[in-house]
């Protein structure tokens, strides 16, 4: 019922979400060098960050006035040396809290960047998932052109059965985001209320074990 609800939103709202981006990182995970390039490169979490960065960082350089380019140029190395020194060894819990951090200020560029446009705000925003036994952790950052891209991890906490998959979506009315998953049938619909995302999930087996769903409010950090 759930997976046929969220079907019918998604078509009332007018048609799919864009494709999910491959999860690749910045840069070329075959000639990935020390621990941090090598953490990335096997943690989909990490890589989904790092690409997801990549693309947003791309993105404002191309969209800022010329004489902004420099200082966000400076801002992102100054960052890259941070990363490298404060997570030297390659740690997961490290480089995920750091690339939170970085994707969030350049989040907070892009909504600069509308505001002098006289644009909505951009979607983005870590939120946190804890509801019936289960936790978790979502993710949604907007690029320039528009595209929100999404991630999800929630843990069924009695038997550590989670749900783990990667998102594109798109604006709707009301403050209602539609999504696709990489699995075809996956997808559903985020409703963003303040501090608050809504999720509705469809049929998204391969994505999430037994017991275990996306589906429930999310509440931004």
């Amino acid at each position: 019922m759930r997976a046929a609800l969220a079907a019918l939103a998604l078509l009332a709202l007018g048609g799919q979400a864009p494709a999910v981006q491959a999860q690749t990182a910045s840069f070329d995970c075959g000639r990935s060098t020390g621990p941090i390039e090598r953490a990335i490169c096997v943690n989909s979490k990490l890589t989904w960050r790092d690409g997801t960065l990549g693309r947003l960082y791309e993105g404002l350089m191309n969209a800022v006035p010329s004489d902004e380019r420099n200082r966000l140029r400076i801002a992102q190395r100054r960052w890259t040396v941070a990363r490298n020194t404060d997570c030297s060894r390659g740690d997961n819990e490290c480089l995920e809290h750091a690339y939170n951090e970085r994707l969030m200020e350049l989040s907070q560029r892009l909504k600069d960047l509308y505001a002098a446009r006289g644009a909505a705000p951009p979607v983005g925003g870590v939120y946190d998932f804890q509801q019936q036994g289960q936790k978790g952790t979502m993710v949604l950052v907007e690029q320039v052109d528009g595209t929100i891209e999404g991630a999800f991890l929630t843990i069924e906490q009695a038997k550590f059965r989670n749900c783990q998959l990667y998102i594109t979506a798109r604006r709707q009315e009301g403050g209602v985001l539609a999504w696709s998953g990489e699995q075809a049938d996956c997808s559903g619909t985020i409703r963003l209320e303040g501090n608050t995302a809504r999720v509705e999930a469809g049929a998204c087996s391969a994505a999430c074990g037994a017991n275990a769903t996306l589906t429930g409010p999310y509440a931004r950090r």
